[in-house]
């Protein structure tokens, strides 16, 4: 072989050497930098479950019992589900929510209460003893009407009425129990 082209063969794959250094070097440099990002996200990530966390205690603590009223909703639908929605276990889960509704009603009515001058007290018992007159009376139309229809599944369209009506209070009270607060 000639002395130029074994020149140029060695000036190719030094050429290719160099080049697959300089490759390597550049990519090495971008995973590098790709690591640095993910971590610096990582931490970002978890700054943010943090505040996440933070902002969760503050909101549990400013609300009487918004979180606590979600979680009757969710418990009666588990309920619902672990029943099979037979007609008999949903009914049993639905008067189940109902009776902790009623509860809620009487516990949000107190927390709205408080810190009321006497004739705002007054005037707020009365507004609760009209809207039990008004659930009664609901109550008695909805069993003279969805109650005399036949077929199962009225059965536990009236007792979802009851609670939704139970519901719809306890929410309002919960609502009145924030805004009254000093």
């Amino acid at each position: 072989m000639d002395k130029k082209v074994c020149i140029s063969i060695i000036l190719v794959l030094l050429a290719v050497s160099v080049a697959g250094v300089l490759c390597t070097l550049h990519y090495k440099s971008k995973a590098e930098n790709i690591e640095m990002k993910i971590e610096s996200l990582n931490k970002t990530v978890s700054e943010l479950k943090d505040e996440k966390s933070e902002l969760s205690k503050q909101f549990k603590k400013d609300q009487p019992v918004a979180y606590g009223m979600d979680l009757i909703s969710e418990k009666a639908k588990a309920c619902i589900k672990r029943e099979k929605y037979t007609t008999a276990g949903m009914n049993k889960c639905i008067y189940s929510s109902l009776d902790k509704w009623e509860k809620t009603v009487r516990n949000n009515f107190d927390n709205a209460k408080r810190g009321l001058s006497p004739e705002q007290a007054e005037l707020f018992e009365k507004s609760q003893e009209a809207w039990e007159a008004y659930k009664d009376a609901q109550w008695a139309l909805n069993d003279a009407t969805l109650g005399t229809k036949e077929g199962s599944i009225y059965i536990n369209i009236l007792a979802e009425q009851k609670v939704s009506i139970v519901e719809r209070r306890a929410r309002e009270l919960d609502g009145m129990a924030y805004y009254f607060k000093d």
